[in-house]
């Protein structure tokens, strides 16, 4: 199951029939709303909805998110206390030392005492600062960096290392398939990422994969032994059926990665489209019978499924 809306991260977590009487994060067969199944089959029963699930209850925590007080607030805090002391007490002792040994009137004296006081406040300090934040917000923005609040400014500036998560930021969490090999040729795909632009290519010619039966056969197992899901987001496209999506809008990916790109494959080069929409049976022929999980050089997170599909003739 893949946790990436619920925990921003694109790890897949493993669930089992087991663990009763654990914590509700702790229960391997726990399966939280806002997740989706990458690889395997199941059936659950619903005991939480609405409300009360997890993921609103993390959602109802970011909207009472309360707002942290900056660096630079903290010290502004801190340092008109500071000079308000120093003045009060500077004009505290020009007081008393005008009245003891200068003898002036006391009003002169206490004007005197006062403008001292006065002279301390740095009535300049706040638009000087508010200025260098605005100024800084505008060499951003020339960066393409849209700033919402003039005191992240100062929270950046003040910021010496920065961790973050790659994916997302300097990655996209996307993959493609570039080469396919066969027996026969070495095949080149062109496009990246989900837009369904691209073509293949041998030794640098446009290869007619409708043609190909050995290229055909590869895409066929390959969609087929798939758990992944591709379609579009927008709601007015054309689809020929739930498996052949149309090649505008945007597109949404769910599953195991590694699956995933096998079906964009299929989206990405219309001539294989093609290929499918001309075979002798159509997708909804195809019956899935069984899975057969197995462990490569037995580490389970290399595990792989055989799928077996009934075909009127043979076995996919």
């Amino acid at each position: 199951v893949e946790h990436n809306e619920l925990a921003g991260h694109a790890r897949l977590f493993t669930y089992r029939f087991r663990g009763i009487g654990l914590q509700a994060a702790e229960i391997p067969n726990l399966v939280f709303a806002g997740t989706s199944v990458a690889q395997g089959n199941g059936r659950a029963v619903v005991i939480h909805t609405g409300m009360i699930t997890k993921f609103d209850k993390i959602a109802r925590l970011t909207q009472n998110v309360e707002d942290n007080v900056s660096p630079l607030q903290r010290e502004f805090n801190h340092l008109p206390r500071q000079i308000t002391i120093f003045a009060l007490c500077i004009g505290v002792v020009f007081f008393i030392l005008d009245v003891l040994f200068v003898h002036n009137p006391l009003a002169e004296t206490f004007i005197f005492s006062l403008g001292m006081v006065v002279a301390f406040i740095l009535e300049g300090l706040l638009p000087t600062v508010t200025r260098a934040l605005a100024m800084a917000v505008q060499r951003m923005s020339k960066r393409n960096a849209l700033v919402k609040k003039i005191s992240s400014v100062e929270s950046l500036g003040s910021t010496s290392v920065i961790c973050t998560d790659k994916t997302g930021t300097l990655t996209r969490n996307e993959m493609t398939v570039e080469y396919l090999w066969t027996l026969n040729h070495e095949y080149q795909v062109s496009g990246t990422g989900y837009a369904p632009k691209g073509e293949i290519t041998v030794d640098g010619a446009v290869h007619h994969a409708a043609d190909d039966a050995v290229l055909r056969e590869l895409v066929t197992g390959g969609a087929l032994c798939s758990n992944a899901h591709l379609h579009e987001s927008e709601p007015d496209h054309d689809v020929r059926d739930d498996h052949m999506p149309s090649t505008n809008g945007r597109w949404q990916v769910y599953g195991d990665p590694t699956e995933i790109v096998l079906l964009v494959l299929i989206a990405e080069v219309p001539i294989l489209q093609t290929v499918f929409h001309t075979a002798p049976l159509s997708w909804d022929e195809y019956l899935y019978l069984c899975c057969i999980p197995f462990v490569i050089l037995a580490i389970e997170e290399l595990r792989k499924f055989i799928w077996r599909h009934r075909f009127p003739t043979e076995l996919v």
